[in-house]
């Protein structure tokens, strides 16, 4: 199963470094995961997202992982850019994304709070996400 999950991960994202855009990159990011095609994202399609970013498949993921993976690994951004996301999706501050995070982060996600997150809403909160200061 982890062996799946990294090499879904690693095919999804792969797909992105070859992307010049950021909204390129964010809108074939949620394609990727929007596994039943419905143009909205679930709660578990969201948190798919954020399991990329779990190197050791530990089911927590430190600064330290999310820095690496998105700056060295898949080469999304600039580490500034990684550290303010990192810490805004951090919702529990303790250091790490775990479960205990991923309920706010998708209820930020959902601005309608209709229980799903559909295009418009990721583009506008994910672009709202890289804009936010490095120190929350």
């Amino acid at each position: 199963m982890k062996f799946l999950v990294t090499a879904v991960a690693s095919v999804l994202l792969l797909g992105l470094v070859s992307c010049n855009s950021e909204p390129q990159k964010e809108v074939m990011l949620f394609n990727n995961v929007d596994k039943d095609k419905n143009g909205k994202l679930s709660n578990a399609e969201l948190e798919d997202i954020f399991l990329f970013f779990d190197a050791n498949n530990d089911k927590e993921i430190t600064q330290k992982e999310f820095e690496d993976e998105w700056v060295v690994k898949y080469t999304l951004g600039p580490m500034a850019e990684a550290d303010a996301l990192f810490k805004a999706a951090d919702a529990t501050d303790d250091g790490k994304i775990t479960k205990a995070d991923l309920p706010f982060i998708f209820q930020y996600f959902d601005m309608d709070s209709d229980g799903t997150v559909d295009m418009n809403e990721f583009l506008t909160q994910w672009g709202s996400l890289t804009l936010l200061p490095v120190g929350k």
